[in-house]
């Protein structure tokens, strides 16, 4: 798949959409990723004209024609990684008048990520103090940014949820490289002043597709992917041995991608009030892995292979869960999937997955019934 035209920053300033409309020019970076595919695709039936950055380090051409087709619209590409490129990210901005930036480029959160500390630092907080400098010089200073339930930590009694105020006086100690880079970032957006409009959305574990199954999470290193690709090789380990959990696998709350990026539109919309201003995304239910698993056999009407792995001391146990009312109150968001809908979805995007392969010549596994 070659799209010339798309690949290229624009060399002449582009007028922004009229200012009597609500329609607004958005950069997402990150914007061929899992999260981004959904909340271009949202912020582009919300009304918003969107264009796409990426490195296409993990996301492809493929990724990005499949979005197009789900939208019946094309999305302007910039083949620019945030990171490493910070002089043609500035001529992007220089050349094109966003009104808003969505920041979703960085690394990918969860157990499957292997980058070493150093370098997931670098990627997060270098990454975005590149795209907030670049913004600055374009005269582009509203940005909605994907954060993580990580930056509170764990809680040792694990019975109340953490609230936003809670950080970052209140909150825990991060347990993993990526939650420590999450908040440096934080704290970094914090003190950009009142001349920036930001909001910071911490988002739990997000999962799914879209109902038909596309838009998946093309990361085999995701949960759910994990667990349905053990119906057909090596049984999927679950981390337990954590007394203060119920079955003593770590609890997480699971929030549909759908959902995830319904909540980057609303938080889009409330950028014109200006500030810095911080929501938990989420359910505010905690499922245990144990429970997943059970959730997702249920739905795919077929047992999944499975040992648990005693395990002490690991950051991914441990009970971590968000309260989201805040952003139901001053937002109007609120989780429209659950746990059963999540899985459905899921073993939906497995099975076309497979039906591809198949078609292809290659080898897939169906999961489940038809």
């Amino acid at each position: 798949m070659h799209y010339p035209e798309k690949i290229l920053c624009a060399q002449a300033r582009l007028p922004k959409p009229s200012s009597l409309s609500h329609v607004m020019r958005i950069l997402v970076t990150g914007g061929a990723g899992y999260v981004g595919r959904h909340v271009a695709l949202a912020l582009h039936r919300a009304g918003h004209e969107v264009e796409l950055l990426d490195s296409l380090v993990r996301g492809t051409m493929d990724d990005v024609k499949e979005l197009e087709q789900e939208a019946g619209a094309r999305f302007p590409l910039h083949l620019i990684d945030v990171w490493l490129e910070a002089g043609p990210l500035k001529r992007l901005f220089l050349h094109r008048a966003f009104d808003a930036v969505v920041h979703l480029a960085g690394v990918k959160p969860g157990p499957g990520q292997s980058r070493p500390p150093g370098q997931c630092f670098a990627i997060e907080m270098a990454g975005t103090c590149n795209v907030v400098a670049c913004m600055e010089a374009g005269g582009c200073t509203q940005l909605v940014t994907c954060s993580s339930d990580s930056v509170y930590g764990r809680r040792e009694d694990g019975a109340r949820a953490w609230k936003e105020e809670d950080w970052p006086a209140h909150a825990g100690r991060p347990c993993s490289a990526y939650g420590v880079a999450k908040d440096a970032v934080e704290r970094m957006l914090v003190h950009l002043g009142s001349s920036w409009s930001i909001r910071i959305l911490r988002c739990p574990e997000v999962v799914g597709a879209l109902a038909t199954g596309g838009l998946r999470d093309t990361d085999d290193a995701g949960i759910i992917t994990r667990m349905l690709r053990a119906t057909h090789g090596a049984p999927f380990h679950v981390h337990d041995g954590d007394e203060t959990t119920p079955d003593g696998s770590g609890v997480r709350d699971y929030v549909h991608v759908s959902d995830a990026a319904a909540a980057h539109v609303c938080a889009v919309n409330e950028l014109v009030k200006g500030g810095v201003d911080h929501y938990n995304v989420g359910t505010g239910k905690g499922t245990s892995v144990w429970q997943l698993l059970v959730g997702l056999q249920r739905v795919a009407g077929a047992s999944i292979p499975c040992t648990g792995v005693p395990t002490i001391g690991d950051g991914n146990l441990g009970v971590r869960l968000a309260d989201p009312r805040k952003l139901r109150r001053e937002l109007g968001w609120s989780a429209r999937h659950g746990i059963r809908e999540i899985c459905e979805h899921a073993l939906a995007a497995h099975k076309k997955v497979s039906t591809e392969s198949n078609g292809s010549g290659t080898r897939g596994a169906s999961v489940g019934p038809d």
